[in-house]
């Protein structure tokens, strides 16, 4: 095809692409197999539930008391995960149990309920203090229905304290956010 220059001549137009060498081929085809490959890997995590959900649980002990947490460690913004408390006491409770935890931990999430629902709620801004009644038999639990904060990112390490029968036992717990 000819188009005319700038003199008002005809010239030729190339229609063929560059030739950029079998050097620069290769680059581009190790690029598209690496990147397939990181793909592939990425898939084959999610089928098989490497990127959903991870819990883990912290324990601790003072004496014939002791408590856990158990909570998401790994998670995405929106799911829901596990967070419950359970403190145990050999002799039963004789006494009010509370349960303080931070609360920038607590506003990674989204809250739904906490059951059983406490007796008493306080917070000094930095932390919510739930109070208990005494519970029938020597374990209790505390159950957050929750989830992640859709906007939330990265994570935090949350401190949970437990004080029953005259003990106090501290937690920490950090739970990530994948983007």
């Amino acid at each position: 095809m000819d188009a005319p220059g700038i003199d008002g001549t005809p010239r030729a137009i190339e229609t063929a692409p560059d030739d950029d060498g079998h050097e620069a081929q290769g680059r581009g085809l190790i690029g598209r197999r690496i990147f397939l490959a990181a793909l592939v890997i990425f898939v084959a995590a999610g089928m098989i539930g490497l990127l959903g959900v991870r819990s883990a649980t912290v324990e601790g002990s003072d004496g014939p008391v002791s408590a856990s947490v158990r909570y998401g460690r790994i998670a995405r913004g929106g799911v829901a995960v596990p967070y419950a408390i359970t403190v145990r006491s050999d002799d039963g409770f004789t006494g009010p149990i509370e349960i303080t935890v931070d609360q920038s931990y607590l506003d990674l999430f989204d809250h739904n309920a906490i059951e059983p629902g406490p007796d008493a709620t306080t917070s000094d801004g930095e932390t919510i203090t739930w109070t208990f009644e005494p519970p029938p038999g020597p374990e209790f639990t505390v159950t957050l229905d929750v989830r992640i904060g859709p906007s939330v990112q990265w994570g935090r390490t949350g401190h949970t304290v437990v004080a029953a029968e005259g003990r106090r036992i501290e937690l920490s717990h950090h739970s990530w956010v994948m983007p």
